[in-house]
């Protein structure tokens, strides 16, 4: 996990595996938007849908899918 703050506005929490990803949005409920990629555990199975369910299901704001594989 990571943090990065800009600007005394936004802070960016970045997560590399879903556990944390998980952790970081439960542990921050101010979260204004999820930018999320379909493959954080591996590189060929889409594997966030069932996170992107349960955060959906208490989280309004935007969740903007995104992927760096090619296939997605």
């Amino acid at each position: 996990m990571t943090t990065k703050k800009l600007d005394d506005k936004v802070i960016i929490l970045s997560a590399f595996f879903l556990a944390e990803a998980e952790q970081l949005f439960f542990e921050n409920t101010d979260i204004a938007a999820i930018v999320i990629d379909g493959c954080v555990d591996n590189d060929e199975d889409l594997d966030t849908a069932g996170l992107v369910i349960k955060i959906r299901q208490t989280f309004a704001c935007p969740i903007i899918a995104a992927s760096s594989y090619w296939e997605f």
